[in-house]
């Protein structure tokens, strides 16, 4: 009920504000509604295949606004760990959040930025790791954004062509995730443990 409110919400901002209220809540407003950023493509989408919005401008202002979200994660990232390194305290929230992005940006590297769209939360947490992480901002942009085309494409064809599907389509993708996230919560689990087996073994041996 929650995230039907939420769609009701964000189709009426949409349809009477147009593309600035489409970039603001791409952009940073899906930190106010409870409904994912795939079902908010679907409804962009949806508005275009009813004529409310064009085509060709919905698709750019989502893209832009898709690239402003990466970038604000990424510097985010950048700041969390200059300050770490200066030995400055950050809100606990943020530590965990750092932590767990920067394990599993170091566990999968560039891999995880192909799949980081396609996955509910990891979206949000690869940008912020490979902020904190050497990769530099070009080599981020080149592969999270060429991937952010991709997943944007995907979701905003599902919107045009099966808008009036899009409950089926959200809790399909959502267990797909929620199965993929699990996955790799366990694998940087198990890669934990053998490193800290490994550091253990280093440590029995030098004495």
């Amino acid at each position: 009920m929650k995230s039907m409110d939420g769609i009701a919400q964000l189709v009426h901002l949409m349809s009477g504000y147009g593309y600035v209220a489409l970039f603001i809540c791409c952009a940073i407003g899906l930190f106010l509604f409870p409904v994912p950023n795939e079902v908010l493509l679907m409804i962009a989408g949806g508005l275009v295949a009813s004529t409310q919005l064009e085509a060709v401008s919905t698709f750019v202002t989502l893209y832009m606004a898709i690239l402003l979200h990466g970038t604000i994660w990424y510097m985010v990232g950048v700041i969390i760990h200059h300050l770490t390194k200066q030995g400055k305290q950050i809100p606990d929230k943020w530590k965990r959040a750092y932590n767990t992005s920067r394990s599993l940006v170091n566990r999968h590297g560039h891999k995880a930025l192909f799949i980081s769209y396609f996955l509910p939360f990891i979206r949000h947490a690869v940008p912020l790791g490979v902020g904190a992480s050497s990769i530099s901002f070009i080599s981020f942009a080149v592969v999270a954004f060429s991937t952010a085309a991709i997943w944007l494409t995907i979701y905003y064809l599902l919107g045009f062509y099966f808008i009036h599907l899009i409950d089926q389509i959200q809790n399909v993708m959502e267990h797909i995730g929620f199965i993929v996230i699990f996955g790799m919560l366990l694998s940087l689990l198990f890669w934990w443990r053998k490193i800290k087996k490994d550091s253990v073994s280093k440590e029995v041996l030098s004495d």
